[in-house]
């Protein structure tokens, strides 16, 4: 009993660090790749998300105030123009009717 429970443990963390190493090195990209791939943070996984925001922090506080800005109007503009392609927005206008009818 006590083997099985140290192999366990031995296998779990062995999966655990592996898991660890395999977060996404976002340092290669570059600010708009990095800046580009927000629309994926919802489908990482909690370390490749925590590193992806780490690598967004340190480049946003190196830049000057003026690069930061435009970088959040570049974001604000890619924002409002990808806002139409999401399910459900759009004008509507009441068109496909009812169902049944």
């Amino acid at each position: 009993m006590k083997h099985t429970t140290i192999k366990l443990f031995a296998i779990g963390l062995f999966i655990y660090g592996s898991a660890t190493l395999a977060v996404e090195d976002y340092s290669r990209y570059s600010n708009e790749e990095l800046m580009g791939m927000r629309g994926q943070v919802r489908e990482m996984n909690m370390d490749e998300r925590n590193a992806y925001r780490e690598e967004r922090r340190k480049r946003m506080q190196a830049m000057s105030k003026e690069e930061r800005q435009a970088m959040r109007e570049k974001n604000r503009e890619t924002k409002m123009k990808d806002k139409g392609k999401e399910y459900g927005s759009g004008a509507g206008n009441r068109q496909g009717g009812k169902r049944g009818q």
